[in-house]
C-alpha cells in the first residue's frame, strides 16, 4: 500500500509540501503530475508579472 500526504496553502500561487519525492518516479518524457503543474503555475506566473 503506498500513502501520499500532501499539503497545499490555499490563496497562494503554488505551494505543495509532500512527504514523497514526486521526481523520482518522473522522466524528461513523462514527467509527474505535480511537477507538470508546478511548471505550468511557474509559467503562467513569469507571464503575469511580465504585464
Amino acid at each position: 500500500m503506498k500513502i501520499g500526504i500532501v499539503g497545499e496553502l490555499p490563496g497562494h500561487p503554488f505551494f505543495v509540501g509532500t512527504l514523497f519525492q514526486p521526481q523520482l518516479s518522473s522522466t524528461e518524457a513523462a514527467p509527474h503530475p505535480l511537477i507538470r503543474a508546478f511548471c505550468s503555475a511557474a509559467q503562467r506566473f513569469e507571464r503575469a508579472s511580465r504585464s
